[in-house]
């Protein structure tokens, strides 16, 4: 074979080379279809160098448990704009999981843990802030009928109702009775009105 056939032959497989030196230098570290890592790592040469794409499924379920716990901390209600961003944030993982990109399935998934997390903290302080502000509510109602003598067992029986509501953490329903029960009460104060006649113009 002569030198100017051996060049020839150099420069043909020059772009196959360069490749090889490419994948070398790059640890084989980026996104390949699972299909053709798969075929590229079974060979000769290539198969000990290419890393095989590991599928995050480790990322998922902690991000799947982040999902749950922020939903019981009451994001949904609490913290609804997080708790969709979360759970937008998770769907576009499952996406890059079915196409294969599972690097930016992986930080997708680690994204949403960070969302979801931070859901269940916002969910949980404005429970909190909810609840101190019902129960100075419902102290202000339970102090005015302790310290009406005319109130009645009725009125008492309301003010244990508005409790349990705190405790079911039903603040829409709260409010509502303890705006009606604090009329009672003023009512209550004011004594009974005497009755209104009309006059009979006639």
């Amino acid at each position: 074979m002569t030198l100017i056939t051996k060049l020839r032959h150099l420069l043909k497989a020059t772009p196959f080379f360069l490749v090889l030196v490419f994948f070398t230098a790059t640890g084989f570290r980026f996104n390949l279809p699972p299909r053709l890592a798969e075929a590229l790592s079974r060979l000769p040469w290539i198969g000990t160098h290419l890393k095989l794409p590991q599928v995050p499924e480790k990322e998922r379920q902690e991000a799947v448990q982040a999902l749950k716990e922020a939903k019981v901390a009451g994001a949904p209600k609490y913290a609804p704009s997080l708790w969709q961003k979360a759970q937008k944030t998770f769907d576009q993982g499952e996406r890059y999981l079915k196409q294969g990109k599972y690097d930016w399935a992986r930080g997708k998934f680690k994204e949403t843990c960070t969302l979801a997390q931070q859901a269940a903290q916002e969910a949980r302080k404005s429970r909190s802030n909810l609840r101190k502000t019902a129960l100075s509510k419902y102290q202000q109602l339970a102090e005015q009928i302790e310290k009406n003598p005319s109130s009645s067992l009725d009125l008492k029986l309301q003010l244990r109702y508005l409790r349990s509501l705190i405790e079911q953490e039903d603040f829409d329903s709260f409010e509502k009775e303890f705006q009606r029960l604090r009329k009672e009460i003023q009512k209550l104060k004011r004594g009974p009105q005497p009755p209104s006649f009309k006059k009979d113009l006639k």
